[in-house]
């Protein structure tokens, strides 16, 4: 059909990645004993790779997060509950910190994309000087 933009077979399951790099995360960090690099490393290359598969406005991709996370924790304060998302305090840090990280990747890989864009405009051969290689403007 004309007029309707490629659709790519993995949009709308992109965001399975950053889950994969936060089981990839914990795995290294098991294995190998790490301190927090790998959910930090691992956070931001999997924020990365989420917004170039699938590239969205940010408020529009966060915004379902953001409103299961509050319900979330509305129902742990309204318990009283103690807000620990794994077994010890270091998990949760790690996975706070992995948080963080996707939250990066997302936000960097945007500006980047914006910015690579607005050089493209920049050095676009229609917006310059109608001028051949080797031949003086007038």
């Amino acid at each position: 059909m004309e007029g309707r933009a490629h659709v790519k077979p993995y949009e709308g399951f992109a965001w399975v990645v950053p889950l994969f790099a936060l089981v990839a995360a914990a795995n290294v960090h098991g294995i190998q004993d790490a301190a927090r690099a790998p959910y930090a490393v691992l956070g931001l290359a999997g924020g990365a790779a989420w917004q170039l598969l699938d590239r969205r406005d940010l408020a529009a991709r966060l915004t379902w997060p953001v409103v299961f996370g509050g319900v979330g924790l509305l129902v742990a304060l309204a318990a009283r509950e103690p807000l620990v998302l794994g077994d010890t305090r270091a998990e949760s840090l790690g996975r706070a910190i992995f948080g963080f990280g996707v939250l990066c990747g997302l936000v960097l890989t945007e500006r980047y994309l914006r910015w690579r864009e607005r050089r493209a405009e920049r050095l676009s051969p229609e917006e310059g000087p109608a001028t051949t290689r080797g031949s003086a403007s007038p």
